[in-house]
């Protein structure tokens, strides 16, 4: 969302306050999570080079890509772990 904002907001300040509270909302999410406070560091980073990495329209590209390789990676290992166990069990 802040990438989408970026490349249409004309005031460079909406744009820092906006990764501002993305980086907030991003740690926040993995404290509610329970994850330890080196990986929420991690997802804070990872945010902030996502942001700020690239420019124009390539930004919302790698943002994408970004979302969708985390988003596979997640289905990836859930996929994993729910087998193993339940080959465990089964």
């Amino acid at each position: 969302m802040v990438v989408l904002l970026d490349a249409h907001a004309d005031n460079q300040w909406l744009v820092i306050f906006l990764i501002m509270l993305g980086v907030v909302i991003t740690l926040f999410g993995c404290n509610l999570a329970g994850t330890p406070a080196f990986n929420a560091r991690i997802g804070g980073v990872t945010f902030i080079l996502v942001v700020l990495t690239k420019t124009g329209t390539d930004k919302i590209a790698y943002a994408l890509f970004r979302l969708l390789s985390t988003l596979y990676g997640v289905v990836v290992i859930v996929t994993a772990v729910f087998s193993f166990f339940s080959n465990e069990n089964g």
